[in-house]
């Protein structure tokens, strides 16, 4: 079309083809008409190679935002995948009898295995007199081998039972089992923890968020105001459970915290805590306080609010 026009304007702009326009080619000079022509031929050929290379570059793009599509797609029945099969090694163990179940841990027998972490496991447990129920939380059996661990147990113990919150779990006793084992009793909750509700839901809603944000920064508050700071807040440390007829979060695992009024840590040669919610001071093994709290609090609201970890 371009070189139809290119040859039909220069004929008659040299008055071989009548020009029969509105404005007639012959009210101006020979120079100008000949300009006009190749100025006009320029631009159409111009805008034709800007149209095949924005149609070349928008197939290109087309093609690379399928093959993405496509990949994320894999990648989320792959993720869907794993969850599925997190869900399931967690039920295997999940509600089924441990290796301390039927032995007394104190004045408490020991049922079935009700929680399953990193280094602990959590029994339900009965008390022979009076029949309450509680929680005791025992250290795997892998993790009796490293003093480093046991003494955290006995940390979580010992601190949480100085906090008494509604937002933060409540430690009863901390005591030893016949084969000196560390365990510690605490409020029995039922409900599920926050990162399990992620992973189930992706995100939570607005009125939900506030409410998380706020109990959270309750919890936070008090520990920090007792002088411990938890350094390990993420979506596991967090429970919701039922508390007078309410549903409430509460903040779980303070086996790594801090007292202010220390210098020393519990791991003098390592860095501990979750990559993923720790602070820049933490991860360079500085001194923290309890801002690192607030700076974990932030990336788990980040977290409840887009449905993916801010840093991965």
């Amino acid at each position: 079309i371009v070189v139809a026009y290119a040859s039909v304007a220069t004929l008659m702009a040299f008055g071989v083809v009548e020009d029969i326009g509105l404005f007639s080619a012959r009210d101006v000079d020979q120079v100008s008409r000949f300009i006009a022509v190749i100025a006009a031929s320029a631009v159409l050929a111009v805008t034709l190679r800007m149209a095949r290379v924005s149609r070349f570059a928008l197939r290109e793009a087309i093609v690379r935002s399928n093959d993405a599509l496509l990949d994320a797609q894999r990648r989320q029945a792959q993720l869907a995948e794993a969850h599925h099969q997190l869900d399931r090694a967690l039920r295997v163990s999940v509600g089924k009898p441990g290796r301390y179940t039927g032995e007394a841990a104190g004045d408490y027998r020991l049922g079935l295995v009700i929680g399953i972490g990193a280094i602990g496991e959590v029994y339900e447990a009965q008390n022979a007199q009076d029949g309450s129920r509680v929680a005791v939380k025992l250290l795997q059996a892998s993790a009796l081998l490293r003093d480093d661990l046991i003494e955290r147990i006995v940390r979580e113990g010992e601190i949480s039972k100085t906090l008494d919150h509604p937002n933060i779990v409540r430690v009863l006793s901390v005591g030893y089992m016949p084969d000196s084992a560390p365990f510690f009793t605490m409020e029995l909750l039922e409900g599920r923890d926050l990162a399990t509700r992620l992973r189930q839901e992706g995100q939570f809603m607005i009125p939900e968020l506030i409410r998380l944000a706020e109990e959270l920064a309750a919890g936070l508050e008090y520990a920090h105001a007792a002088g411990v700071v938890h350094r390990d807040l993420k979506p596991l440390n967090i429970f919701e459970t039922r508390s007078d007829d309410t549903m409430r979060w509460k903040i779980l695992d303070f086996g790594i915290s801090k007292l202010s009024s220390s210098s020393g840590t519990l791991t003098q040669e390592g860095i501990v805590g979750t990559p993923g919610y720790m602070s820049p001071e933490q991860a360079r093994g500085a001194k923290v306080d309890h801002r690192s709290d607030l700076f974990a609090l932030a990336l788990v609201m980040y977290r409840a609010m887009t449905g993916q970890p801010a840093f991965s």
